[in-house]
């Protein structure tokens, strides 16, 4: 289920017509941006300056990330889960997330951790997303090179989702910039036990074990989301 079709339900049980409407709305819009981007970078515009509400413009982000302008959608994004104006504190965390995963993709390091950090104040104590925004923000701390901080955040995701193929492999890559190749080693071969056709974890193992035989990290590309 869309994240957007998840936000229609909830409007539907809090009991707000003008809520579920908008919430309509915005998934018709997202499902648009795979069709055709410009074409709903548009209509979230034009919502946007219709109505005044925040579905549009977050619309129009997305569309904006699709169309290969990450850099432009994220600070969009950004600004509208920094607002306290607009939805509740979970919705602003999920724009959030957006926001971090479209630094990603824009290869914004500092600004995907920023705008994650914000989205882990913002769940609170909820647990729900917790480890896979732990799994995210260590991608914008690699994109730094600051493998420790990078591991740091792995750690917290595997505590919470101890079955994390993604958090073993990225993990792995983390602890082989450390140098600390036997542990590298270990969580590239507990990803592959867990996922033994994950094509990506197998990579990782066999990164892993040369960087152990030659006591070298092997060159390893970030794995960012795709738009």
């Amino acid at each position: 289920m869309s994240i957007a079709a998840l936000l229609v339900q909830l409007a539907l049980l809090q009991g707000s017509p003008a809520a579920a409407a908008d919430m309509v709305w915005l998934e018709q819009c997202v499902a648009q941006i795979e069709v055709d981007a410009e074409a709903a970078y548009e209509e979230g515009m034009a919502w946007s300056d219709q109505h005044r509400r925040p579905e549009g413009w977050r619309c129009a982000a997305m569309a904006l990330v699709e169309l290969g302008r990450a850099g432009e959608g994220a600070r969009r994004l950004e600004a509208l889960g920094s607002s306290p104006d607009y939805g509740t504190a979970a919705w602003r965390a999920e724009v959030m997330v957006q926001a971090g995963n479209a630094w990603l993709i824009a290869g914004n390091g500092p600004g995907a951790q920023r705008a994650l950090s914000d989205a882990l104040v913002l769940i609170g104590d909820d647990t729900t997303y917790l480890a896979d925004i732990l799994i995210d923000r260590s991608q914008a701390m690699a994109l730094q090179e600051n493998w420790r901080g990078a591991e740091q955040d792995l750690d917290r995701a595997l505590d919470v989702a101890p079955q994390s193929v993604v958090a073993f492999r990225l993990r792995a890559i983390a602890r082989m910039n450390q140098n600390a190749f036997d542990l590298a080693v270990a969580d590239a071969e507990r990803a592959v036990a867990l996922a033994p056709s994950d094509i990506e974890a197998l990579l990782v193992l066999g990164h892993t074990r040369e960087a152990q035989r030659t006591q070298t990290p092997v060159a390893t590309a970030p794995a960012v989301p795709m738009p």
